[in-house]
């Protein structure tokens, strides 16, 4: 039944209508022909059924099948119409096809023949017109209802052939506003000759898009737009097609992530330790200023490094990289690492996406070299704390032997007073020596508190000449040769027994670095910024440089377990540091080493600088 062809003939004359039946359906058995025999009639079936097809005589007993056209036409039925006529006029057949015929035929030998092939063709006609007519009202509607704006332009004259709805939305214009300008009016002075380039592209290059211009409305604001242009060609005529996108809401979400990001960029770059975020293929993707500068790099060019090349510098992926870690885990790791001679502590974090999956990891380092050193620092003062109670200990279980030496020996001489002149130098010796002893223990407790010291003018090559002379048989036994030098007798201004415990422990120590022999050199100078300095080298074993720097950190030492306390050269520079001097130290490794010390001349005696043993605990 779907593909029955309903075809309605209006004749009266019943014969006739019965013949163009037949000739129809003998020629397409799928026609289903209704026969009427006046206007009214059809107009009437017109209401109860749909036709494919109106066969329509031109005489009919109410009027002719112009004024029924036209009543055809006036309810609105959108049927094809054949009219046919008993006799044939031009006049008829051109005032019959103005009226909406389809088409026109004339009742002759052949008419009967000719009938179906004409309804046939009038059908399928009418089939391909209303489906023209869907196809243009359909993209009329998407053309006139579209959510971007939608121009057809002339690319010759650059005239607007039509605009869609929002366009006028846009512009707040009308149609006929629209219609009398050129489409480059409706852009800023500024970017008219930028949108005349568009064109041209898209005359050059069938396509083209920008996001950089913008649309007047009638009020002259500036509205941002996205516009895309192709070239279409009509009926041989090419139409250029614009779509204006507006963009004013996407450039201000564009703007606030940019001010986000601005802002947290800026927030970024004020935190003074290190923040990056590293991506699966160890690429930076964002780094604050401190990391760049740490990079020694421009902030832009730290983007897309390798991290491990700039960062830890390892030149590959380590195993002990915190990063590496992380990815691996997806926890949190944390590791404490070197970089140019400064500590840091380096904090990772995991990055998820949404399928839980890590997709990057978030670094945060801090230099914590101050802190170790603050570390280093209470480390040292609890030592110190030791020490003081350490010096008061022997202070009091030395003197109380000490005294009974002192008053043995007063006791002897006075007995011996002009009997035996040896055993009274002896006995002097004696009392030199516990004198001295008790100086030392003195000195041990000046250690702990801050005080004034007895300085004098001392004669430093003499003061050298005295002490290697009290080790010239060790020297001698250990095949040491030794060398000074003195370009002047400068006079220094020190404490001469701080002094000697100093040069003597100096000495010592490079005689004890030399067990193989080698070359003890004393040279004394005065430097540029009015200290006497007192050079003492030796060819020893040297230091290292991880040693260099605790060598005067109170209990460390290098030596065996008996053959040192660690208190040597910790003593020496709080001397030498307490005095107003200075005590430096230069080595290499396997070719010796180098103490300098500097003495301040006689018209730096009135300063007392301060020294950090005031804060150790008085005993």
């Amino acid at each position: 039944m779907s593909n029955i062809v309903k075809v309605l003939v209006v004749e009266d004359d019943l014969e006739q209508a019965e013949l163009m039946e037949s000739s129809l359906q003998r020629f397409n058995s799928e026609f289903s022909v209704e026969i009427t025999d006046s206007g009214e009639a059809c107009i009437e079936r017109l209401n109860d059924s749909k036709f494919e097809a109106i066969v329509l005589d031109f005489l009919l007993p109410e009027g002719n099948g112009l004024e029924i056209l036209d009543k055809i036409s006036r309810n609105g039925y959108d049927t094809p119409v054949v009219l046919v006529s008993g006799h044939g006029s031009e006049g008829v057949a051109v005032e019959a096809l103005k009226n909406g015929a389809y088409d026109y035929l004339v009742k002759n030998s052949s008419f009967l023949s000719q009938l179906p092939k004409v309804v046939q063709k009038t059908i399928e006609h009418h089939r391909l017109e209303n489906r023209l007519r869907e196809s243009e009202t359909k993209y009329q509607n998407i053309f006139e209802n579209a959510s971007d704006a939608i121009l057809i332009i002339n690319p010759n004259t650059n005239q607007i052939l039509e605009s869609n709805r929002r366009f006028a939305q846009m512009t707040s214009l009308s149609d006929e506003e629209i219609s009398l300008r050129n489409v480059a009016e409706f852009f800023p002075i500024a970017q008219r000759h930028h949108f005349e380039t568009v064109l041209q592209n898209t005359v050059n290059f069938k396509i083209c898009n920008d996001d950089q211009l913008s649309i007047l409305d009638s009020q002259d604001q500036e509205i941002p737009v996205d516009i895309n242009t192709s070239l279409v060609k009509l009926e041989d005529a090419d139409y250029i097609l614009c779509t204006i996108k507006d963009i004013a809401e996407k450039k201000h979400l564009q703007n606030l992530i940019l001010n986000s990001k601005r802002r947290l960029q800026s927030t970024f770059d004020s935190i003074g330790d290190i923040i990056f975020e590293v991506n699966e293929n160890s690429e930076i993707v964002i780094a604050n200023r401190k990391f760049s500068e740490m990079c020694s790099l421009e902030p832009e060019k730290v983007i897309g490094r390798k991290y491990y090349e700039l960062f830890f510098q390892f030149g590959e992926l380590s195993e002990e990289c915190p990063i590496k870690e992380t990815f691996k885990t997806q926890q949190p790791a944390f590791r404490e690492s070197q970089h140019n001679d400064e500590v840091y502590e380096t904090h990772t974090y995991p990055n998820f996406s949404v399928d839980g999956q890590v997709e990057s990891v978030a670094v945060f380092s801090r230099n914590i070299t101050d802190k170790k050193k603050l570390e280093n620092s209470l480390i040292q003062s609890e030592k110190l704390a030791t020490i003081g109670l350490l010096a008061s200990g022997i202070a009091h279980e030395l003197r109380n032997p000490l005294n009974v030496i002192e008053t043995a020996r007063y006791y002897i001489d006075e007995f011996l007073i002009g009997k035996n002149p040896d055993i009274s130098v002896k006995l002097d010796i004696i009392r030199r020596n516990v004198h001295r002893s008790s100086k030392i223990i003195n000195n041990l407790l000046e250690f702990s508190q801050h005080s004034k010291h007895n300085r004098e003018e001392i004669d430093i090559k003499m003061l050298v000449e005295s002490t290697i002379a009290l080790i010239k048989k060790e020297l001698d036994a250990k095949n040491i040769e030794f060398v000074s030098r003195f370009e002047n007798d400068y006079p220094c201004y020190f404490s001469m027994d701080s002094l000697k415990q100093v040069l003597l422990n100096l000495i010592i120590n490079a005689i004890q670095a030399m067990e193989k022999g080698g070359k003890l050199t004393i040279f004394v100078e005065q430097n540029k910024a009015g200290y006497v300095d007192i050079k003492i080298s030796d060819t020893g074993t040297g230091i290292s440089d991880q040693n260099l720097k605790k060598i005067f950190s109170p209990f460390f030492t290098t030596k065996k377990a008996g053959e040192g306390t660690g208190l040597g050269l910790y003593i020496t520079h709080m001397i030498i540091e307490r005095d107003g001097g200075k005590i430096s130290v230069e080595s290499e490794t396997g070719a010796g080493t180098t103490f300098t010390v500097s003495l301040p001349q006689k018209n730096r005696a009135t300063i007392d600088p301060p020294n950090e043993i005031e804060n150790i605990v008085s005993l």
